[in-house]
């Protein structure tokens, strides 16, 4: 046992330094069959060993680059290199929005996600598409033009480190709702009141849209109620590891819980549990560390201790202030945001173009 703790940790050293040349999160890039079982899990308790399958031949430096091959090597460190470039000029945006706060940020962040201002096509479409993730640059596929909660979750991320602000992708289990129209004999609700509970419970912008525009068409010949109807999954393996990525992050000692799929701010309740208005989520750390692994894993490790700590959060109203003034801001500001994405779109061609050319050249297609 001793001999086996011994190497464990020595591999850990070896795969820590490798950290400088580029860091594993998955490995679908590798272009050998033989390497396509091989993983890297993090223990989620206090211990930081390392568990291995089919481990020992790719413990090693030399190995480890051929695994992956020089010509995707060199691919991997362009494209992470026109990343970091648009994720200066992102910071650089905010900078001159005066945009410190990470609500801030993420009210920003939401509404040119949502306009397709950091999107190649200038379009985003959530949804799953066989994605497979590079190290360090899973946000990249929102500017691909499509993702799904992990890759919105990464970008944000990625946003506020390299604002030198605290953060990690939290991974969290999360029911689903889905909203309920009744008909109903009398009047029970205004159609202002109708619209003010549909955009506070239906946060997702389109979804709110089309759900409006029934309603008024409902409430010409009828009286309309709405309410959420909570759907659990019957899934133990959702349940148990989560089915949800999100954000957390740091600032002037108050911790942010932001979903940018959902556009939802949490506040937590416990160590397990954060909630907005809508219901609970229910934070799981052990999938949150595979979901980083050596990404962010120190960032990861602060995170962890916040929160099972510190419940501090920015106070009710003053977040409600924030976002409104922070979606004032937006709207008066699309000439500017245009003029980002004009200025950007030759960088966010040049990072699709060579994100498929990599992954044309990967194991798994």
């Amino acid at each position: 046992m001793e001999n086996l703790q011994y190497y464990l940790i020595n591999m850990k050293r070896e795969l820590l330094e490798l950290q400088n040349y580029i860091n594993p999160i998955n490995i679908l890039i590798f272009k050998k069959k033989e390497y396509q079982n091989y993983f890297i899990n993090l223990l989620s308790n206090h211990q930081s060993m390392f568990t291995f399958q089919e481990y020992p031949f790719l413990c090693r430096k030399k190995a480890f680059i051929e695994a992956i091959g020089d010509q995707q090597m060199k691919r991997i460190k362009e494209l992470r290199k026109l990343y970091k470039e648009f994720l200066d000029n992102y910071r650089k945006l905010n900078q001159d929005l005066n945009l410190e706060n990470p609500l801030e940020i993420f009210i920003v962040f939401n509404h040119l996600v949502n306009r397709g201002f950091i999107s190649a096509d200038h379009h985003f479409v959530f949804g799953e598409n066989e994605f497979y993730d590079i190290p360090y640059l899973a946000g990249i596929e929102v500017i691909n033009g499509t993702g799904v909660c992990r890759h919105l979750s990464s970008l944000l991320t990625d946003i506020y480190e390299n604002m030198g602000i605290l953060a990690s992708n939290l991974v969290v289990y999360t029911k689903k709702y889905r909203p309920i129209i009744c008909l109903i004999s009398e009047e029970k609700y205004t159609k202002e009141q109708l619209h003010d509970w549909i955009n506070d419970y239906i946060t997702i912008v389109p979804d709110a849209e089309n759900l409006i525009k029934a309603v008024d068409e409902l409430l010409l010949t009828n009286n309309v109620e709405l309410f959420l109807q909570e759907l659990d999954s019957r899934n133990y393996m959702e349940r148990k590891n989560g089915n949800h990525a999100i954000t957390y992050a740091r600032y002037n000692d108050d911790d942010y819980f932001l979903d940018p799929t959902t556009f939802r701010v949490l506040h937590q309740t416990s160590p397990q549990y954060i909630e907005d208005h809508i219901g609970q989520m229910q934070i799981k750390l052990a999938s949150t560390l595979q979901l980083d692994a050596l990404h962010n894993t120190k960032n990861y490790l602060k995170m962890r201790q916040n929160i099972q700590s510190n419940f501090q959060s920015l106070p009710s109203e003053e977040q409600k202030k924030l976002i409104a003034n922070t979606k004032e801001l937006c709207q008066n500001n699309e000439d500017f945001f245009d003029d980002f994405y004009q200025e950007n779109t030759e960088l966010y061609k040049e990072m699709v173009n060579k994100l498929v050319i990599t992954k044309k050249s990967s194991i798994i297609k």
